[in-house]
């Protein structure tokens, strides 16, 4: 047999081994657009959604990430909802361990999705959570492609690896199908190259047009959209409202009431995140009267400590204040005892601020969120500057409460933290 004879053998056995290989490589799923809420006790449940592209009998496969051996669980959907062109499916998984991390991926007849993992939270005080929390990451107009400033924000998600996002509503401009699907194409910059996904904590915003628009894309506890979940353990207690159902003697700002009474003493910190700001710090926004009759008053009681805000497209963080008739717009500083204002949306959409207070710490105009350290005596709040998010680091998950390398802090008298006391 000549050498030429056995070259051609050979490229024919390579050619045949490669087209093997090729064949027996698992194929993609089609299933896309993942997004990860919390929805109940954040360390013990999770819910996973995404959108069905194609393919049938989709199933989860789900285990502990560092068990590399342990054969893996299975869950299918519990709930699939077609919404705004896409096949929305949510499997709710419980009975998991706390502060742990879980790798998942789903399984159907076309294929395997890409690998993911999250992490329950701790169910005690004794390990600080880093939260952030924004909102308004919609465009300025109509549009038929990525939105960049949004993008922008969404890349700095991963360089922090927060807990979880509180996202305070208006995620897109029109609440059609096309501009979602353009927002959870956009959301995945927020996972990280090793799959790291972050779960949500979402309330609703003008611009969704229904509650239905938040309960059937992501899977809120309730129709309503007004809920409150623990964190760690009795480390806070966190308030979703709904700023775009009734608020006066209304059943939500009833059971907030009664929700608070319940809890009077129990968690170290009170949080509440909503959409309309009380009082806004954009001349084109109006105050909310029913707001500032219904909440401020509860928030002062009850000892809130937080309030965050969204919806005017600015930044502003305020002095510690209380309701009072004779103040600024309703408002007046205290020492003690009062809430911090802060907000107000501008993830993806940002407005000239032109409307202070003399309560106002400060304010702003340019693309940002707020991320948050709690701990059981202190709570840092930074505002973070996302226009560039290139040039910043990741932080190491051991240490994942300092800012990472290149990160630009929004400088407040300059200071770039803010330490509130519970």
């Amino acid at each position: 047999m000549n050498e030429s004879i056995i070259m051609r053998q050979l490229q024919f056995y390579i050619i045949s081994l490669i087209g093997l290989l090729l064949y027996c490589t698992v194929a993609p799923a089609k299933s896309s657009r993942f997004r990860a809420m919390f929805r109940d006790d954040p360390s013990t449940t999770i819910c996973i959604g995404w959108d069905q592209l194609s393919g049938e009998n989709p199933v989860l496969h789900y285990g502990i990430r560092q068990e590399k051996d342990a054969v893996a669980q299975q869950t299918k959907p519990i709930r699939v909802v077609e919404y705004h062109k896409m096949n929305n499916h949510f499997v709710r998984l419980s009975n998991l361990k706390p502060a742990t991390q879980y790798y998942f991926e789903v399984k159907d007849s076309e294929g395997t999705s890409k690998r993911y993992w999250f992490e329950t939270l701790p169910n005690n005080s004794e390990v600080p959570l880093s939260i952030i929390a924004g909102g308004d990451s919609r465009r300025t107009r109509l549009g038929h492609s990525t939105w960049e400033p949004r993008v922008q924000t969404n890349k700095m998600v991963p360089k922090i690896k927060p807990h979880f996002i509180a996202f305070g509503g208006d995620f897109t401009f029109l609440d059609n199908p096309i501009q979602w699907q353009m927002w959870f194409d956009d959301w995945q910059h927020t996972i990280d190259s090793s799959g790291k996904i972050t779960p949500l904590v979402v309330a609703r915003g003008n611009h969704e047009r229904e509650n239905a628009s938040v309960y059937n894309l992501f899977d809120s506890p309730n129709q309503r959209i007004v809920y409150a979940l623990n964190f760690g353990g009795d480390l806070m207690r966190f308030y979703t409202l709904n700023s775009l159902d009734p608020v006066v003697e209304s059943d939500q700002t009833l059971w907030f009431e009664s929700d608070l009474k319940k809890h009077k003493g129990q968690e170290i910190w009170r949080f509440v995140q909503y959409h309309h700001p009380i009082v806004p710090h954009q001349s084109h926004k109006k105050i909310k009267p029913d707001e500032y009759k219904s909440w401020a008053p509860l928030f002062y009681k009850h000892k809130v400590q937080l309030a965050i805000e969204c919806d005017a497209h600015v930044a502003k963080i305020t002095w510690s204040i209380v309701p009072d008739a004779n103040g600024d717009d309703g408002f007046k500083k205290v020492e003690t005892g009062g809430t911090v204002y802060v907000g107000e949306g501008s993830w993806g959409l940002k407005r000239i601020n032109d409307s202070d207070h003399d309560w106002t710490r400060a304010s702003g105009s340019f693309y940002q969120f707020k991320w948050m350290v709690l701990s059981k005596g202190k709570a840092i709040l930074r505002t973070v500057i996302t226009e560039s998010p290139d040039a910043v680091s990741e932080v190491d998950l051991k240490d994942r409460y300092s800012p990472p390398a290149g990160m630009e802090l929004w400088k407040v008298n300059e200071q770039s933290e803010i330490i509130l006391k519970p």
